[in-house]
């Protein structure tokens, strides 16, 4: 409840004191926020019968309606499997359609519903109240901070991949 979360952060309660081994708590924060967050939108998105792994593609959607689907995977950076699957389920639950690119045979382009449209409101209000609470307490330069750092970290992983990958090719 909302007093419990007050009470917890009048305490400052901190799960893990920043010592020496930055690396390896800032990879435990970052999973527990990714996990937290995974666990809240599921609970939300039950209803809809929506799963926390399809919402983006969803989110995504309701900008770039009509992208072609390697698009979409190169946009969000979730790898080709996992976004065929997401799609898949999207689809299958009437949230999506895809048909192939007239330009480019071997693609899909990828649609919304009217029944995704129907549900965006819902779905900007879950994802809305999920940041509220989890940025709660936060001031507003405290925000600016926290993301130009977190994209300097998600970049700095983007390379180590992508330099990765092109060793491999």
């Amino acid at each position: 409840t909302t007093n419990d979360r007050k009470e917890r952060k009048g305490k400052e309660m901190k799960l893990f004191s920043a010592q020496k081994n930055h690396a390896f708590y800032l990879n435990r924060l970052i999973s527990m926020i990714y996990r937290h967050n995974r666990i809240y939108m599921d609970n939300q998105l039950e209803e809809l019968h929506l799963q926390s792994g399809q919402y983006t593609y969803l989110l995504y959607l309701y900008h770039h309606d009509g992208q072609k689907q390697d698009d979409i995977v190169k946009t969000l950076r979730i790898d080709k499997a996992g976004t065929t699957r997401a799609l898949h389920k999207l689809e299958k639950n009437g949230y999506i359609f895809r048909k192939p690119d007239e330009h480019d045979r071997r693609g899909n382009l990828v649609y919304l519903t009217e029944k995704a449209w129907q549900i965006q409101p819902l779905l900007l209000k879950f994802y809305s109240n999920w940041l509220s609470l989890a940025l709660d307490g936060l001031r507003e330069d405290e925000l600016d901070t926290l993301y130009q750092l977190l994209n300097r970290v998600a970049i700095n992983a983007i390379s180590i991949k992508e330099e990765k990958e092109q060793e491999n090719e």
